[in-house]
């Protein structure tokens, strides 16, 4: 059960996670909801609630209604965000537009200068 205090992106207009039609307009909706997903502070809990209870409505957790059923059809186990001071951390925090705590940033470097180092930038 989601925590019912914490304010979400769906909370304020819960239609938009709700696309309809199809076309451009139609992958647009999703696009959008997809968005608010991402700025979420549950979005894990809710593609977790959304996997378990099998809603097959909405974009819940930031997947469509086909790719969670994808994933529950796989039997592919969801992974958890990056830990902090992992390069999986450093990708959250960009994706949730928020501010790379120092171990992030760390290891981010530290992958970057590894890369580098194997030849992987364009000379």
């Amino acid at each position: 059960m989601l925590p019912p205090t914490v304010p979400t992106p769906c909370a304020e207009d819960p239609d938009t996670w709700f696309p309809a039609g199809w076309g451009p307009l139609y992958q647009d909706q999703i696009s959008n909801a997809q968005y608010g997903c991402g700025r979420c502070p549950i979005i894990d809990e809710c593609l977790e609630a959304a996997l378990t209870d099998g809603d097959e409505h909405g974009i819940r957790g930031g997947l469509t209604p086909n790719r969670r059923s994808r994933i529950r059809g796989a039997g592919t186990v969801h992974r958890k965000p990056g830990a902090c001071g992992t390069v999986a951390g450093y990708g959250r925090h960009r994706r949730k537009h928020e501010p790379c705590c120092p171990a992030c940033v760390r290891a981010m470097r530290l992958y970057q200068r590894k890369w580098r180092a194997k030849g992987g930038a364009a000379a």
